[in-house]
């Protein structure tokens, strides 16, 4: 797509940016083609996926109609067509090479990519498509994030800088003029900067169209950010630039080192619903080292030192590097604890998840019921798993090694360096656990054991974290409905366990709700663990199950003592009424909403979601 390519082409001559079959119009098999335009179509009606529809805007070439949109753009036009084309589909030139589109990747990676360059300044961006935000239902349409850097050169000069100021107004701005700095539209406390990197949900119409705001909706999204390089993006809902927090536009792409890729295609027209060709997508792969085989025939290369000692458990976890897929690929291998080992449980679990892979194969077509892959880019991924009469691991699970550390000890490592988190940043985290946790609950899946402890931060800067779920469902398979009565369950660690976790051996995903709220109150209170600030804190589970048996309130510690939403949020989820608990779809949508739309600003996600939820929720799996 270099513009310098297309620039030298012959008049009138282009390249045709994707292939083309729309009966009707010219067949384009190939991206890259070049046609000779001989003149130009203000209109053509044509069917497209049984629905018919005006194109408008269409060059005649030999190979027959191409509309404007599709193709590649000259800006220097020296011929009565070439300006009616650019007239057509006037895109920016930079926008034009293509270079800000980064692909199917979670739109907080990106903002960590952005961060971390100083070299980048105030409005470049880059567009990609999350992963777990792929529609649910084939008639949705699907969305993307806009990704846009927020302030100039060094962010973590510029957030020092801020902190100096804010402690500056905080000490002396009743005796002098206070500084003028910008605060987040997340409002604490604490208080906080503005965010290093802004998001906006490129929407779609009911016929397709990109927007940011209803008002301003385009056919495709170069033709989008086009118009944000000379119009201020949207910001809080405000239209009156003045009342704006920080204006905000769009300035040179992000200069990824990235594959190319073809980034979406522009809409030929208005369309009711769309047609995703699915079947090009790979199945979902939840044990990502092939069929199930000894550990001798991965060819293992096994460190000797522990990894780390799960005190809890008391199983060891070794790094290793396994042989599948073609390659050594490195590895968290856990050893098993005989005693706590069942095999049934365990082979149960597993074929949970090889049944999930066989249905997603099945039914590429179209999206199934408990067949969903959004959010499966948050978990680490199991690799092998064995039980075989090995002398040193004789029940093994292999899980993807993830780089990183434990989210608690992030959390206690700036709790002694005394630095805080924002509200933003907190709600980054939960918003990522709660799209890996939404995954399993989609597919009918639970993890049984969430907390910080088993969420590494495997992407960081100072102010963006990137993290895995790992360690889910299969090593605490001994806690699955069949057998967790009969498992010994005094020395596990029982502070993230829901009431009918003791009452009634029940582990599922409405419990892992519970759990999340402890997963909050560790994030609030920089690591410590769930009822740190009871009066009498619970010193084994016989006194967690007094607490339960008073329906005693878990005792937060709160900044300024003013409520944030992540109080209230935290306290859904802690119900003491299981229907009362919010499902993960539900949080997952609260955080999309809250962090991910700039346009429209935190508030409305806030009201929606968490000052007027509904009084009972729908858990399928209890529902069954």
């Amino acid at each position: 797509m270099a513009t310098a390519s297309v620039e030298s082409l012959p008049s009138d001559t282009y390249k045709v940016r994707w292939a083309l079959n729309v009966s009707g119009l010219a067949e384009i098999k190939e991206p890259g083609q070049q046609v000779k335009v001989t003149s130009t179509l203000g209109s053509k009606d044509v069917t497209i996926n049984g629905e018919k529809v005006t194109i408008k805007g269409l060059a005649q070439t030999q190979a027959g109609h191409v509309p404007f949109l599709y193709l590649e753009p000259k800006f220097k036009n020296n011929t009565k067509l070439e300006h009616q084309i650019y007239n057509g589909n006037p895109v920016n030139e930079e926008v034009a090479n293509g270079q800000w589109w980064v692909g199917r990747v979670s739109p907080v990676e990106v903002g960590i990519r952005l961060a971390r360059d100083p070299g980048l300044i105030m409005g470049n961006y880059a567009v990609c498509q999350p992963p777990e935000m792929e529609p649910l239902e084939p008639g949705q349409w699907a969305e993307f994030v806009l990704v846009v850097r927020n302030v100039s050169g060094n962010v973590d000069q510029w957030m020092y800088e801020w902190d100096l100021s804010n402690k500056f107004n905080q000490k002396f701005g009743k005796k002098f003029k206070q500084r003028d700095i910008g605060n987040d539209i997340i409002k604490g406390p604490p208080r906080s900067p503005i965010p290093p990197i802004a998001y906006y949900i490129i929407k779609r119409t009911s016929q397709g169209k990109f927007f940011l705001i209803p008002e301003e909706a385009f056919c495709s999204i170069d033709l989008l950010l086009s118009h944000y390089y000379t119009h201020l993006l949207p910001l809080k809902g405000e239209k009156s630039v003045a009342k704006q927090p920080y204006p905000l536009f769009l300035q040179g792409t992000s200069r990824f080192e990235t594959v190319p890729h073809t980034f979406p295609k522009p809409m030929l027209g208005d369309l009711s619903k769309p047609e995703y060709h699915t079947k090009e997508r790979s199945p979902i792969q939840l044990l990502v080292g092939g069929p199930v085989k000894g550990l001798d025939q991965y060819k293992p290369r096994i460190a000797k030192k522990i990894l780390v000692q799960d005190q809890e458990q008391r199983e060891s976890l070794f790094k290793a590097y396994l042989f599948y897929n073609g390659s050594y690929k490195p590895v968290t291998l856990r050893k098993l604890r005989p005693k706590l080992f069942n095999r049934k449980a365990f082979e149960k679990n597993i074929k949970r998840l090889t049944d999930i892979e066989d249905k997603s194969r099945a039914n590429l077509a179209k999206a199934q019921p408990g067949c969903h892959r959004n959010g499966s880019n948050f978990l680490s991924h199991i690799v092998a798993y064995g039980y075989h009469e090995d002398v040193k691991f004789a029940n093994w699970v292999a899980y993807e090694f993830i780089a990183g550390t434990p989210l608690d000890r992030c959390l206690q490592r700036r709790k002694y360096l005394n630095q805080f988190m924002s509200l933003r940043q907190k709600s980054e985290i939960l918003y990522q656990v709660s799209a890996g946790m939404r995954f399993l609950e989609l597919n009918g899946l639970c993890h049984r054991h969430l907390r910080a402890s088993n969420i590494i931060v495997n992407q960081s800067t100072n102010y963006i974290y990137a993290v895995k779920i790992t360690d889910y469902l299969v090593p605490y398979h001994f806690l699955d409905e069949d057998v967790a009565a009969m498992s010994n369950l005094s020395d596990l660690d029982w502070p993230w366990w829901a009431p009918e976790c003791l009452k009634d051996h029940c582990f599922d995903i409405v419990t892992d709700i519970w759990a999340f709220g402890c997963v909050i109150f560790e994030i609030n209170h920089d690591g410590l663990g769930p009822y740190a600030f009871q009066k009498k804190r619970p010193q084994s589970h016989n006194d967690l199950q007094a607490i339960f048996d008073r329906k005693e309130k878990m005792v937060i510690v709160q900044e300024e003592e003013m409520d944030t939403f992540l109080e209230e949020l935290l306290f859904m989820c802690v119900s003491y009424e299981p229907e009362s608990r919010p499902t993960f779809d539900y949080l997952f949508n609260f955080f999309r909403a809250l962090l991910f739309d700039f346009a429209v600003g935190p508030d409305p996600a806030i009201q929606k979601y968490i000052k007027k939820p509904p009084k009972k929720f729908v858990h399928q799996q209890r529902a069954k």
